[in-house]
Order: C-alpha cells, then structure tokens, then sequence
C-alpha cells in the first residue's frame, strides 16, 4: 500500500513539473504544437486534483505538506486564468505562472525528498493507518465543499469573461446559452442586431424574425461570406458534422436560413424570377421581409485569410483527431502563421462589420426596421456605430440557442 501511494504522489508531482514546463515552451513558442500539448495536460491535471485532494484528506499515509502545495497553486491558478487580463498582459501572466509552478515543484523536491530517493520519484509515503474515519468524513465533505465552490466560481467567471467579450451579446445560463436581441430606434427606424451562432436548436433559429408589418417595412440584412470566382476550391466551413455530434441545428440547415437566403437570391435576381419559385415558398412571415445578403465576397479577403478559411475547412472534415493534430503541429499550417492572425481576425471582423454598416446606411431611407441576425461578435461594434448615429436602445430580448438540460 506504501509503495502504491508513494507512486501517486510521485506521479501527481511530475505531472505537475510536466504541465508547468509544457506551459513554459508554450508561451516561448506559441504556435507550435506544445501549446495544445500544454493545454490538454492542465485540464487533465486540474481534472486529476480532485481524487488527490480526496486521497490526501481521506488517509494519514500521503504527505500533506508536499501535496497540498501543489493542489493549492493548480486551483489558485484556475481563478488567474480566468480573470480578464488585458490581451497583451495574458501571455506575461501565464508565463509567470508556469516559471512559478516549476520552481515549486522543484522546490518540493528539494525541501522534503525522502532519503536515498531519486529526483525521478524523490517522495515516499508516510507510515501510520490507512483508515481513520475522521480523516475520511474530512476528506470527504471537504471534497464536496471545494468541488461545488470551484465549479460555482469558475461558472460565474466563464459567465462573465463571454459576456464582456461578446458586449453582452451571449450570456451563459445555469440552462443554457442565450443569444441576445437588441432594438435600437432613431425617429421613427429602428435597428434590430440579433445574436447568432452557427449551431443552435431548430426553435432558436425559428424565433429570430419579428412578425412582419406592412405598415413598417423590413429588410433583413443577411450574414454569409460567399464565394463567386470559387476561391476555396469547396473548401466551405460546415458545420452540419458538429451539429448533428451534439443532436443540434447548423444554422446553414435551418428553415431560417433556407427560405432567408432563398429569398435574397430571388431578390437579388428580380428579373429572372420565375412565378413557380415565388409561390414555392408561399405568402408566410418569411415573404413579409425584404432580404439582402450584406456581407461579403472571398475574393474580397487577403491570401493568408483564405488560406486560413481553407486549413479549418479541412480540419472541420478530417477523418481522424490525428490528422488534426497533424495539421495542428504542422509549422507551415496557415493556422500557425502569427503575421497571418491579425490579418484574418481583421477581414473576418472588421472587414465584413465595415461592409454591414454601408448596408445599414444604405437601407435607412427605405425601411423602417432593419433586422441584422450576425454573429454576436460582430454586433458589439455595429452598436457602438449606431449609438454615434443618436440610435438609443429601446429593447432587449434574449433567446435560448443552446439547452443544459
């Protein structure tokens, strides 16, 4: 039983110097495949501190005073990283913390190895009972306590770290994930910007257009990068493949999505329309709009954000998680390119928000409600744009996209 306990606590320490190496080439490294490496041992560690804090409480024969240490930092740690550092302040904290954690681990090492044992495995158990039932109703309701607090904070955190990063536009729920709708008028316009995500539930995507009014015109001002001259060989994103893994909706096969943009493409080829595909859909809420496709063509991105749209594409259809990894570890991959992220985060952001505002603007005169279902990144910004337009919000709805239970 010694030796079985003597080989836990050597096994927790070196993940733990493992983890906080990893960690440290990680941010000397940031794109290459030690980062996904680093990642993937924390929350198996963090995952692991659970049972130990359970075995360590539970029995007299693991030393408390080199376990402890360690459980304490990997939990202290998980609040860090979930605090909202500033994006240039993240790396020099998280490098700062890896440094600390191997110096205490070696530290450990140091102060408490047991004599005539190796830096390989430098503890040992302790003698004494394995079973004493104080220990064990410690251990046990210390467990639950520390379990429902960690899970409790790091809920609260998650919470707040989306919605600050979205301006509010997703919010996290104790039963779900919800999408926000705000209204905005000036005068007599007003500006929907809906929150959309591209997998959901059937009812999310169904809820999205207001019911039409004849008296208010409406345009729906449609999200949907294409693709004209056929840049990305068929090399789309979908992602029917993980909506259907967790029994959801791609928002590109919803009814929302196909009658929307059905509908655009008739109004964009207004000449051409045939009677037989206008009654196709009928006289329903979907014919009461006006629809536009507002964003962008890929011919209208730069190279590097193409190539990267095209590496994720093939990463979203890969066979196997080793052809991910492949791609992943892969140092010519697009995705490991640093000079190529700040220009795909701009055209896939920005670029495509500066082509929705001239849409916005464009529409005003004609319509007195423009409805824009985007992706919830995009809308902190085309508010902010409409707030120094003089729009003031007058509502707000929220929506269920995805259910806990």
């Amino acid at each position: 039983m010694l030796q079985m306990l003597s080989v836990v606590v050597n096994g927790f320490w070196v993940a733990f110097m493992a983890s906080g190496a990893l960690g440290v080439i990680s941010i000397a490294s940031p794109h290459s495949g030690f980062a996904i490496l680093s990642a993937l041992v924390a929350v198996m560690l963090f995952l692991g501190s659970f049972p130990m804090l359970a075995l360590v409480l539970a029995t007299e024969l693991v030393p408390k005073r080199i376990v402890l240490p360690m459980l304490g930092y990997l939990w202290a740690g998980v609040y860090v990283s979930l605090w909202p550092f500033p994006d240039h302040v993240v790396p020099w904290v998280s490098g700062v913390s890896n440094v600390l954690q191997v110096l205490l681990g070696l530290f450990l090492a140091w102060k408490f190895r047991a004599p005539g044992h190796t830096w390989k495995a430098p503890f040992a158990a302790r003698e004494g009972r394995f079973f004493r039932w104080q220990y064990t109703l410690i251990g046990w309701f210390t467990l639950q306590a520390a379990s429902l607090v960690a899970l409790v904070a790091i809920f609260f955190e998650t919470s707040a770290l989306i919605s600050a990063t979205t301006g509010g536009y997703v919010r996290l729920r104790p039963n779900g994930l919800y999408l926000v709708e705000r209204q905005f008028r000036e005068g007599d316009r007003e500006v929907r910007l809906s929150g959309m995500m591209h997998i959901a539930t059937e009812e999310f995507y169904d809820e999205v257009l207001p019911k039409a009014d004849p008296k208010h015109p409406s345009v729906v001002l449609l999200e949907g990068v294409t693709d004209d001259k056929n840049l990305l060989d068929d090399n789309h994103l979908d992602y029917t493949r993980v909506a259907r893994l967790f029994q959801l909706t791609a928002q590109s096969e919803s009814t929302f999505s196909r009658k929307a943009y059905a509908r655009a493409k008739l109004h964009s080829h207004s000449k051409e329309e045939s009677p037989g595909e206008a009654e196709e859909w009928g006289n329903d809420n979907f014919a009461s709009h006006e629809y536009r496709h507002a964003d962008v063509d890929i011919s209208n991105l730069r190279p590097k954000t193409i190539a990267y749209i095209i590496t994720l594409s093939r990463l979203m259809d890969a066979p196997t998680w080793r052809d991910v990894l492949a791609e992943l570890q892969n140092p010519s991959s697009p995705i490991n390119d640093s000079d190529a992220q700040a220009q795909v985060w701009d055209d896939i952001l920005h670029a495509r928000n500066r082509r929705l505002i001239a849409e916005i603007q464009s529409a005003l005169p004609d319509f007195q409600r423009i409805i824009v279902p985007w992706g919830a990144a995009h809308l902190s910004e085309i508010e902010r744009w409409l707030k120094g337009q003089h729009f003031v919000q007058s509502g707000e709805v929220e929506r269920r996209a995805l259910k806990f239970f």
